[in-house]
């Protein structure tokens, strides 16, 4: 379970949408290398994380866990360096400047892994307790500086200054805000969502603690898909707000599925909820190639 919603965390990472400066083919060029580097940091953290959770499970001694664990440290490291490397345009310094913090956090992430593997033992008495105590570090630290990457994007382009774009980068823009918000509330329900699992599969609470808790979670989604329905985008924009909605249905069938499974926990019913997540994965991330490519196309002299 707890890799299941780590899949969900970094699907959410990977679909924040591309952005447009004043200048949109200069901030696209931009965004489309930062974007590329982040979807390599996001996958050597997912193998991170998989290292990790078979350490914990027996299925990996410590010693192959620390060498690989410092492998991709090292890779980590290495994006790290050619994003702090990127000389953004001025106007770009301050948001730059933010994706480089959320980079070493994802880093520093990592780092707690491989410092915990070293300094624990499985079969110590307390085990349980530190890795929750871990674990929730862990979920806290990543969720946060991807909030604030979503911040940042939204205040930056809220700034703008479009007179001299054409209407399609407008029509992107106002929409893309709107986006951003929900974005960022999902986010922040997806954090509570791992924060819970967390304490359920440690002992911190019980079953009827989880599916309570779930439950507010759910409606708080609900809530929060009636507000991405009063989005009214314009038709220029209509075929990227129909794949994030479909997106976001599937982040709402996943919660579903968690209610049915906190209910009666079953082998096929987890196996449900990692193929839902693949499919939710898939669908971010196409959703973000599509924002992606519309910029590039629109945002040609």
């Amino acid at each position: 379970m707890k890799h299941t919603v780590i899949i969900i965390m970094l699907a959410l990472i990977l679909c924040s949408p591309c952005a447009a400066a004043t200048n949109s083919e200069e901030y696209t060029l931009y965004n489309a290398g930062m974007g590329t580097l982040i979807f390599r940091e996001i996958a050597i953290m997912e193998r991170a994380n998989d290292v990790f959770k078979q350490w914990i499970r027996g299925e990996s001694s410590r010693l192959d866990a620390e060498l690989q664990l410092s492998a991709y440290i090292y890779m980590l490291d290495s994006i790290h360096g050619e994003i702090t490397g990127i000389k953004p345009p001025s106007e770009l310094s301050a948001l730059h400047a933010v994706y480089s913090e959320s980079s070493s956090a994802l880093e520093q992430s990592v780092k707690k892994h491989l410092e915990f593997v070293r300094n624990n033992d499985l079969k110590s008495d307390r085990i349980r307790e530190k890795i929750r105590s871990h674990l929730l570090g862990y979920v806290q630290a990543v969720y946060d500086s991807q909030i604030r990457n979503m911040e940042s994007q939204q205040r930056y382009q809220e700034q703008m200054k479009l007179e001299k774009e054409p209407d399609s980068i407008k029509a992107y823009l106002a929409w893309n805000n709107s986006i951003l918000k929900i974005m960022t509330s999902q986010a922040g329900l997806s954090k509570e969502m791992e924060l819970m699992l967390v304490n359920l599969s440690t002992g911190g609470i019980d079953i009827e603690e989880a599916e309570k808790e779930e439950k507010e979670i759910r409606a708080k989604a609900e809530t929060l898909r009636h507000q991405l329905d009063e989005i009214r985008p314009d038709s220029k924009v209509s075929e990227l707000h129909r794949q994030f909605v479909l997106s976001y249905d599937s982040y709402q069938s996943f919660h579903r599925m968690l209610t049915d499974y906190l209910d009666s926990p079953t082998r096929e019913k987890a196996e449900k909820l990692q193929e839902i997540t693949r499919q939710s994965n898939k669908l971010s991330f196409d959703f973000n190639e599509a924002c992606s490519r519309y910029l590039k196309e629109h945002s040609r002299r």
